[in-house]
């Protein structure tokens, strides 16, 4: 298991992401005479074809600035990098806010976070619950159990999502604030007590400036059952990623969207 202090140090310290801009393309007189050598159809896929290139090395012009930018300052006051992963209350939230400040200091525009060990059984954080209830079993057989300590579980792992939730919301940014340009999704793979790929529990927080809406319970079941990868396809619209399709996705999850 890495240590905070390394996690951090690949964050902030010796991670620097350089991206060379494509070169624009020159199309000029060569294009209008391709232009004039060919029929209306395939003019039309050549026109596609350019415009595609275009608004690549658009997106790559803007991305390339903003990784060319200097790293701002971090403040790590408050952030303890030697607590142990057997801390239950201080370690979870100490990778919170690693998250949070990589966002805060636009270090990164994406994360992933699995708190819990899902598949080894090798690993320390595959007994997590031992450490947050004193609970006797593997954490990944509470899902599977349901024994009474699965509500404290569950009420714990809310709470740590919470704090983070609230730090996104408590930093003012651009006319909202950090919650409202970040779109959360919070879940897990293992629905009813299966490993099943259906009804999985998710929640989506944030994304307010983004066109997400909230405040509501959607349920994806019979003729309303549509893949996961629609709510992906949505968030890569909101942040302009505009796909056709991702994975098995067949549209976008408007459900959720303004």
């Amino acid at each position: 298991m890495k240590r905070l202090t390394i996690i951090f140090l690949i964050i902030f310290g010796f991670f620097a992401l350089q991206v060379q801009a494509v070169e624009g393309s020159h199309q000029g007189q060569y294009q209008k005479r391709l232009h004039r050598r060919l029929g209306n159809e395939d003019q039309g896929k050549v026109d596609e074809y350019l415009d595609s290139i275009r608004a690549l090395e658009k997106r790559v012009e803007r991305t390339s600035q903003w990784t060319h930018q200097p790293l701002p300052t971090v403040d790590t006051k408050g952030l303890n990098l030697e607590v142990s992963h057997r801390d239950p209350e201080e370690y979870p939230r100490c990778m919170y806010d690693l998250l949070y400040l990589a966002f805060q200091t636009d270090s990164t525009r994406f994360a992933t976070l699995m708190l819990e060990s899902e598949h080894s059984s090798g690993s320390e954080l595959w007994n997590y619950a031992n450490y947050v209830l004193g609970y006797k079993g593997a954490t990944h057989d509470i899902a599977h159990k349901r024994p009474t300590e699965s509500g404290q579980w569950d009420h714990w792992r809310a709470k740590q999502h919470a704090y983070f939730l609230e730090r996104l919301r408590n930093t003012p940014e651009g006319d909202g604030n950090m919650l409202d340009q970040t779109v959360v999704v919070w879940g897990s793979a293992h629905p009813h007590a299966s490993h099943s790929t259906k009804n999985y529990p998710i929640q989506v927080a944030g994304g307010k400036a983004l066109g997400f809406k909230h405040g509501n319970l959607h349920s994806f079941e019979g003729e309303k059952k549509v893949p996961l990868a629609n709510l992906f396809v949505s968030m890569l619209h909101a942040v302009n990623v505009p796909v056709k399709s991702f994975a098995d996705s067949t549209g976008m999850m408007n459900e959720l969207m303004t």
